[in-house]
């Protein structure tokens, strides 16, 4: 233990620490007084006299610690209360205060220049090792650019080499965006009860995957009238057509292509009872 205890009378009495007495053994080494410690610390005389003389704790604060063996003139890790600290952080976290150190910046200095973008309850878990060091790529990226590291020198961001997204996940994000497209032409077509409205992206972008409104195959129109009576989208469609992705996509992308995919047309027009709801609308 760094600092022991004992009992006198029912109170607890603290034993002045191994650290303490470092302290002490190095200030008279360089012929400081306590008083002179105090002032370098910013701490006052009194708080000093107590930690020193093993009336209180000794300081279990990283900085305390850093600024502590700083005026001394010794390396932190001679303290055992820095070195029970150090052992509880995580590798990223351990790395971050290195970084720290050899760039002489404060946490307050890294949090400033984090922009206050992450909450300081949670910046100060994480330097603490209260917390995780997170794995979220952005807030690596923020402490990796605030400290001058690349982002891979942390182990949660991942290997230098791993792609940013897998196969899987492009196909996914493809599908989901080609869906949201498919929707939005179906709405500025008039095929659509309600309207959507994109914040993000260019509507007039999104709409040039398709052709122009007057330049649908009449048998597309008739699908589409039929999808929009329905609440469908191309995902359900895709589900219920029976044929295939990259074909289904093409029907509604490429004008051109429609002519020689008769039988596809057909076949969805089927499935939608299309022929039936026309006689339907005709009575």
């Amino acid at each position: 233990m760094a600092c022991a205890t004992v009992e006198e009378e029912g109170f607890i009495v603290r034993q002045q620490s191994l650290s303490a007495k470092i302290i002490l053994e190095q200030l008279r080494v360089l012929g400081m007084n306590k008083t002179a410690f105090a002032r370098r610390l910013g701490v006052s005389q009194d708080y000093v006299y107590r930690v020193l003389n093993g009336r209180i704790a000794f300081p279990h604060a990283r900085e305390t610690i850093e600024r502590m063996a700083e005026i001394c003139q010794l390396d932190p890790f001679t303290f055992a209360e820095y070195r029970e600290l150090d052992e509880a952080l995580s590798t990223s976290a351990r790395l971050v205060w290195q970084r720290l150190r050899e760039r002489g910046m404060t946490r307050e200095d890294l949090f400033q220049a984090m922009g206050g973008r992450i909450s300081r309850p949670y910046f100060n878990s994480i330097l603490r090792g209260d917390q995780p060091f997170p794995s979220n790529r952005a807030y690596i990226q923020m402490f990796a650019l605030a400290l001058d590291l690349p982002p891979t020198a942390f182990k949660e961001f991942g290997h230098k080499h791993t792609p940013r997204w897998t196969q899987e996940e492009l196909v996914e994000q493809e599908e989901r965006s080609f869906s949201l497209f498919f929707d939005k032409m179906m709405a500025d077509y008039g095929y659509a009860r309600y309207p959507i409205g994109l914040t993000v992206l260019n509507e007039a972008n999104v709409l040039q995957f398709f052709p122009e409104k007057q330049q649908l195959d009449a048998g597309v129109q008739l699908i589409l009238e039929r999808m929009g009576e329905l609440g469908m989208g191309f995902k359900e469609l895709n589900k219920v057509a029976g044929i295939p992705t990259d074909d289904l996509r093409r029907l509604f992308t490429d004008a051109e292509a429609v002519a020689g995919m008769r039988p596809e047309v057909e076949t969805i027009q089927s499935v939608l009872h299309v022929a039936q709801q026309l006689e339907r609308s005709e009575h």
